[in-house]
């Protein structure tokens, strides 16, 4: 089954915008950078909190896999690292891993109000919570070149500004929102995928009950018992230039593509194709969207 649907572009620069605005400021960028060596995980929470502190950004060693084996703190048990409160910047020239390898259940990474995180060139992997195994956030948030996977609790859990630009999330699951949760807020996804995700109710891919803005990306091979892909749950959503595929719902006509509960889900140029048990539900809630 094909659903393809035109009506008409979309700024090119909003996107973009939105992800630049997410940058610190140019003072930050300026302080000197702090490398971290190599599975140093003492040496990266005193980066974080440097970091939190007005300090330079983050470098982590290329190719590395930081192991991450119990909480930050006994105050601050539900995550790994410190609470990003500042302005932060984590990245790595060759690319480098934070994952969780404990029997102790943690987030990643927590972005508490007022706080802003870019991650670049990492990947976020295991981490396990409510509300955001792999990332919590309720400041702002920007990936660049970055993926978020095999989190348990949703990848990423959105309740402020998040932008992610070239980059994955793969492989999370959750009640609801796998891939993504987006909660409050405002989130936009550019150039990215968001694939082998699944949830237990709804929403394998993205839950959005916000505004959410999808573009140039592609959402596929998803599962959940509704919205295998999107499940819309009265926010505001936009596909523009995306592609919806090969997504599975398990409830009879359950939108194995996209399901609309409420608010509006919008179709710019995109194709929602191929999934099951339909496309979209119910049907007619997504103009233009057929089967």
């Amino acid at each position: 089954m094909k659903a393809t649907i035109r009506r008409g572009g979309i700024s090119a620069a909003a996107g973009l915008g939105l992800c630049l605005a997410l940058l610190p400021a140019g003072q930050t960028q300026a302080r000197a950078q702090v490398f971290v060596p190599c599975g140093d995980i003492a040496a990266l929470k005193a980066a974080v909190t440097n970091a939190n502190a007005g300090g330079g950004p983050v470098l982590l060693a290329s190719g590395c896999t930081y192991t991450l084996t119990a909480p930050d703190t006994p105050a601050n048990a539900d995550d790994a690292l410190p609470e990003i409160t500042g302005n932060v910047q984590i990245s790595s020239a060759g690319g480098a891993t934070l994952r969780r390898n404990s029997a102790q259940v943690f987030r990643i990474l927590n972005v508490v109000p007022g706080g802003s995180l870019t991650l670049n060139r990492i990947t976020v992997r295991g981490g396990d919570a409510a509300q955001g195994g792999g990332i919590r956030n309720a400041g702002r948030l920007a990936l660049y070149r970055s993926v978020v996977r095999d989190n348990t609790g949703s990848g990423i859990y959105n309740s402020g500004t998040l932008g992610l630009r070239n980059s994955v999330l793969l492989g999370n699951k959750a009640s609801s929102g796998g891939g993504l949760a987006n909660v409050a807020g405002y989130a936009t996804v550019n150039s990215s995928r968001i694939h082998g995700n699944s949830a237990t109710s709804d929403g394998g891919g993205i839950v959005n009950a916000a505004t959410l803005r999808v573009r140039g990306s592609t959402v596929y091979a998803n599962r959940a018992v509704r919205g295998g892909g999107l499940f819309n749950r009265a926010g505001t959503a936009t596909l523009a230039r995306s592609k919806v595929l090969g997504n599975t719902a398990t409830a009879p006509a359950g939108g194995g593509g996209v399901h609309e509960a409420g608010g509006a889900v919008t179709a710019l140029t995109s194709s929602v194709i191929g999934n099951v048990p339909d496309n979209c539900a119910p049907l007619g809630s997504v103009p233009g969207c057929v089967g």
